[in-house]
């Protein structure tokens, strides 16, 4: 059984209403498991989320706020249930703070989770003057008119 994109939507929104984080946890899960048993993105898709990505970080290390955020769909979930205004103001504190940031992204995996959708894994590194951080992430993107956009991240 396939979950559409709406349906992930829903479930996100009566799980956090109802203050369940595991539901949360527990559909995130269901989404992944499925997504694995996907085909793997077309190449074209594969350089567009590329190219997003590389913009996403180039936006963040050069601590270009507005830029970073418009990488998000309208519609980007914030993990732990964390609303979407507090997660924004959250970023923007983090962005300006350090006097510098340098993010790389590499060792992509890309998998298609249905159609205008993917998931992405990938190892970034993070440095700034006061603090370095290497971690797996995972984000899933979705095609609109504007390019490919983040809907969901999280850090593994």
């Amino acid at each position: 059984q396939q979950l559409s994109l709406k349906e992930v939507a829903l479930d996100l929104d009566s799980a956090q209403e109802a203050g369940k984080k595991q539901n949360v946890q527990k559909l995130v899960a269901k989404v992944l498991a499925q997504a694995k048993k996907l085909p793997v993105a077309s190449k074209q898709a594969d350089k567009e989320i590329l190219l997003t990505l590389q913009g996403w970080a180039s936006a963040w290390s050069a601590q270009q706020v507005d830029r970073y955020l418009s990488f998000y769909a309208p519609d980007f979930r914030p993990a732990k249930g964390m609303s979407r205004r507090r997660w924004e103001q959250q970023r923007r504190l983090r962005l300006r703070r350090p006097a510098w940031v340098k993010i790389t992204l590499n060792d992509f995996q890309i998998q298609s989770a249905g159609k205008g959708l993917a998931w992405v894994r990938f190892l970034q590194r993070y440095q700034s003057d006061t603090y370095r951080d290497r971690t797996r992430k995972e984000i899933m993107l979705k095609s609109s008119p504007e390019g490919w956009r983040i809907l969901f991240e999280r850090s593994l």
